[in-house]
């Protein structure tokens, strides 16, 4: 039988490895010169495939509700020479069109 206080060392520990990994990774990319952008994505991606198993059913049950309520789901977002564009609204699109034509 595993004890509650074991399992919260437990946790507690798991929190300062991805915090110290965490910190390894942003050392390692300032030295490599790996851009904000990048390090922010694959952060997520990483999360993402780490958490997937456990919530991807639960997302799939719940798909239909999620796009309903959640409208930001459905906006595009367009980041350009460091622009960042967000909506499909005719005042948004016409910027967008005249910073790609600039």
């Amino acid at each position: 039988m595993i004890n509650k206080n074991n399992v919260a060392y437990i946790f507690l520990f798991l929190a300062a490895l991805f915090w110290s990994g965490n910190f390894l990774v942003g050392k390692f990319a300032s030295q490599y010169q790996i851009p904000p952008f990048s390090l922010n994505f694959y952060r997520w991606l990483f999360a993402w495939l780490i958490l997937a198993p456990f919530t991807i059913q639960e997302i799939l049950k719940k798909r239909n509700y999620i796009l309903e309520n959640y409208t930001f789901l459905k906006r595009p977002v367009i980041i350009s020479n460091g622009k960042t564009f967000i909506g499909n609204s005719k005042k948004t699109i016409q910027e967008v069109k005249k910073h790609l034509s600039e």
